[in-house]
């Protein structure tokens, strides 16, 4: 994919977040997916649902009746404990529901922004990032704690180390906040909006892809940029890690396997389409989906294994879990909105909303 077919991309994506379509629906929206144990919780157009991993059917929805008021995007978020499933939606509302049946617990609307990015939830506190250019630090009934803001929407769910919380933002730069009180600790400008989570891996290093076609290796102790990769195209997908190799897709329809110690490219893979969800790994490789309706699996040197098409696109990143590969499809012909295969690219089931 060239330039300008990535950049209308992105236009058709921020012009989806920002004008509600009829029924509900978000123009350029996808399923937010979660799975956890015996469930998969999806967040898309006007509900939430809960379904079961065992056969795919349909636990509860929410909300019961569709309101015009509420769309959803972003992955559901469980509670450490379990006892709460955090969904945010474009009306500016961030909702606690109770995960066993879909009823409400309390409401966040004090948020001047829609909710696109998930939140980080740590055993007392929730950090939930708003396009209102605010983290809100809240308890867990719902009551802030303080609020953390920048100069550009926050869309990227926050990550840290239990010490620091670590937030990108799409005014360009990464920040490092005090989890305690909400005060900066450090602020790196990254030179382009940044849309997507870092990864934090065990050596306290945060690498993270942006708009302006790189990946970054940042340190999280000082804020330091140790090495900065350029890439084909935008970068909408998390990094992953495996084995210390990073693996990452861009918006060019580029897959990249890059050492995480210095950034050098050991190779690229470039299968087309769109890729904006993350790359899942699975025991002998990776799967990723792209705006043609593949899913595809490749080794860990690029070479492809299978591919799988469905007659829908496949933004959201697909989720690896027990032996089975989870992926929530966006416009499909059959009103599918979540399919389960096993590793080889078999289908177990799919699930289809009722009307």
């Amino acid at each position: 994919m060239n330039k300008s077919k990535t950049t209308l991309f992105l236009s058709v994506i921020v012009i989806g977040l920002l004008v509600t379509a009829c029924g509900g629906a978000m123009a350029g929206s996808w399923p937010g997916l979660t799975v956890n144990q015996d469930t998969a919780y999806v967040a898309y157009a006007s509900a939430v649902y809960s379904i079961k991993l065992s056969d795919g059917t349909l636990a509860w929805k929410y909300p019961a009746q569709a309101s015009a008021a509420q769309s959803f995007y972003a992955p559901p978020v469980l509670t450490p404990d379990g006892k709460q499933l955090l969904v945010g939606d474009y009306g500016t509302t961030l909702t606690s529901l109770d995960p066993v049946n879909g009823n409400m617990v309390w409401s966040f609307k004090d948020a001047k922004g829609r909710w696109v990015g998930s939140p980080l939830v740590t055993e007392d506190t929730i950090y939930a990032p708003n396009a209102d250019n605010s983290l809100y630090a809240l308890d867990f009934q719902g009551k802030q704690k303080w609020k953390f803001t920048t100069k550009g929407s926050l869309w990227a769910r926050p990550v840290t180390d239990g010490k620091v919380i670590y937030q990108a933002s799409m005014d360009h730069y990464l920040y490092a906040i005090q989890p305690q009180d909400g005060k900066q600790v450090w602020a790196t400008n990254l030179a382009a909006a940044i849309v997507v989570s870092p990864l934090l891996d065990l050596n306290g290093i945060l690498y993270v892809g942006s708009i302006g076609d790189e990946i970054l290796a940042v340190q999280a102790s000082s804020g330091k940029i140790l090495w900065r990769t350029t890439t084909s195209g935008a970068v909408w997908s998390q990094v992953v890690l495996q084995d210390g190799t990073l693996y990452v897709s861009d918006l060019s329809g580029a897959i990249y396997a890059i050492t995480a110690d210095t950034g050098k490219i050991l190779w690229q893979q470039n299968p087309g389409g769109v890729i904006a969800g993350s790359l899942a790994v699975i025991p002998n490789g990776l799967v990723y989906g792209n705006d043609a309706g593949v899913l595809a699996a490749i080794d860990f040197k690029g070479n492809p294994l299978w591919p799988k098409t469905f007659s829908g696109k496949l933004y959201t990143s697909p989720v690896f879990q027990s032996d089975r590969i989870y992926i929530a499809i966006t416009g499909s012909t059959d009103s599918s909105l979540l399919v389960a295969l096993d590793t080889s690219g078999n289908q177990k089931w799919s699930f289809v909303p009722p009307k």
